[in-house]
Parts: structure tokens; C-alpha cells; sequence
């Protein structure tokens, strides 16, 4: 599903290039759940980003469903985030205007030709996440883990291949972010999706099929964060984790 090989990318700073990226390599299969974990700053939405098309790498490559997205123009690449890819991110990105079902309605209305079967396709995914009975609500009326529930129904709506999911959980408290990662998981395994998720949180990463760690803008296995956490300095996980230098 995801290629993406030797990736380079550097922000600007007021000193010069500032490099997140170096060398960076990830392979995701189809339907698989990979986890990125790493320090903040690190370079993990800006993976992000690239993958979906968002930004484009300064080197390297990246494929995506058997596109390459440094040759797509900018009609192509717009499709491609139409219909191959769907973001859920930190911030729920709900338009308070529209009630839930509207706001899962409008990201199937952004696909050109919207699906025909838009309108049953946002009542499933509602009910999916345990929403139905509270379709006509607006996001002011709904506490922040349903606001999230409808962002995740609104992405996997869209019956992608692949969801890009940025710290989802991040604004939820504890009980709640649990609760809410069981119904994403659910819904993803009955989607089929691929996702990269990206998240400090361990007991999340553990919910993953992999957890690669962003360190010194390249990825490494990490099948230790879900044991041991993610707490400690970058690079330097405990000595029992097994774990090789980064």
C-alpha cells in the first residue's frame, strides 16, 4: 500500500535548512496498522503530510496504491487525496454549523463523483462508531470524544485504502481516548484500510500490527514501546527492551 523510499525534507530556519527527514524509508501492506512513535519535532506529521500527498519530499520516493506521487500533477494529486486517502487528525476539523451526519456527509459529497450510496454510507459509519442516535447534533452539542467519533466516521466513510490518523486521541482524556480507539480499530478492521497512526501515547502504539520510532529523521522498529512506553530520551530505551543503537 505505502513505499516510501530514502525521503528527505528540511524546514527553513532562521540559520538555515533544519532537516526532520533524512533517509527516511516505511512499507505499509494493505489493511496492516502501523504505529510511528517519537520526541515531538521529530518529524512524524510531516511523514504525514507527505504521504498524503500534502507536501512533496525534497528526495526520494513515495508510492502510495501504485502511484507515484512525485509524478502526479496537481488534478491527479487532488483525486488521490479524494479517493485513495483520509485524515483524522488531533483536532476534530468539525464545521459547527453542520450536524454529524453533515459533516460525514460533506466528506463524501468532496469525492468527484460523490458515491452514490453518500447519504446510507454516512448513517452506517454514524452507527459504526455509536453515533445514529445522535446524527442531527451539532459538534457544540456533542462532548469531545463523540466529536472525534465523527471525524473517524467521516474519514472511513470515504472507504479509502489508506487513513493517516495525526494523534487522534490526543485531546481526549484517558477512559475516553481507550474507548475511542476501540471503535477506530473496530471500524478499520471492517474497512480494511491501512493506517499510520502517529501517537505517544504506548498503550495506543500496542493496539498497532507495528511501531516504528522516528528518531534522527529515520525509522526504526520498535516493537519495545509497548512494553516499556515511550518516556524515556529518544534513542535510549531501557537496556532490558533488547533494542539496538538507533
Amino acid at each position: 500500500m505505502v513505499e516510501a523510499s530514502d525521503l528527505s525534507y528540511a524546514y527553513q530556519g532562521t540559520d538555515g535548512p533544519v532537516p526532520v527527514l533524512r533517509g527516511t524509508d516505511l512499507t505499509v501492506r494493505g489493511g496492516e496498522f502501523v504505529a510511528i512513535v517519537g520526541p515531538s519535532g521529530c518529524g512524524k506529521s510531516t511523514l504525514l503530510t507527505l504521504l498524503g500527498g500534502l507536501e512533496q519530499p525534497q528526495a526520494g520516493t513515495i508510492r502510495v496504491a501504485d502511484r507515484d506521487l512525485r509524478t502526479l500533477g496537481a488534478k491527479e494529486l487532488e483525486s488521490f487525496r479524494q479517493h485513495v486517502v483520509a485524515f483524522v487528525f488531533q483536532f476534530f476539523n468539525l464545521l459547527p454549523t453542520l450536524t454529524a451526519w453533515e459533516n460525514v456527509l460533506l466528506g463524501l459529497e468532496a469525492m468527484v463523483p460523490m458515491p452514490r450510496d453518500a447519504r446510507q454510507r454516512a448513517d452506517q459509519w454514524l452507527e459504526r462508531v455509536g453515533l445514529a442516535a445522535k446524527r442531527d447534533r451539532f459538534p457544540g452539542q456533542l462532548s469531545g470524544g463523540e466529536q472525534q467519533r465523527v471525524a473517524i466516521a467521516r474519514a472511513l466513510a470515504k472507504e479509502t485504502p489508506l487513513v493517516l490518523a495525526d494523534e487522534p486521541t490526543g485531546n481526549l482524556d484517558e477512559e475516553t481516548a481507550a474507548a475511542v480507539l476501540e471503535l477506530f480499530v473496530a471500524a478499520q478492521r471492517m474497512s480494511g484500510s491501512a493506517v499510520v497512526l502517529i501517537t505517544h501515547d504506548a498503550k495506543i502504539a500496542a493496539r498497532a500490527d507495528r511501531v516504528v520510532e522516528l528518531t534522527r529523521g529515520r525509522l526504526h522498529e520498535a516493537p519495545w514501546v509497548a512494553r516499556y512506553g515511550v518516556d524515556w530520551p529518544a534513542g535510549s530505551p531501557p537496556a532490558q527492551a533488547g533494542r539496538g543503537p538507533a
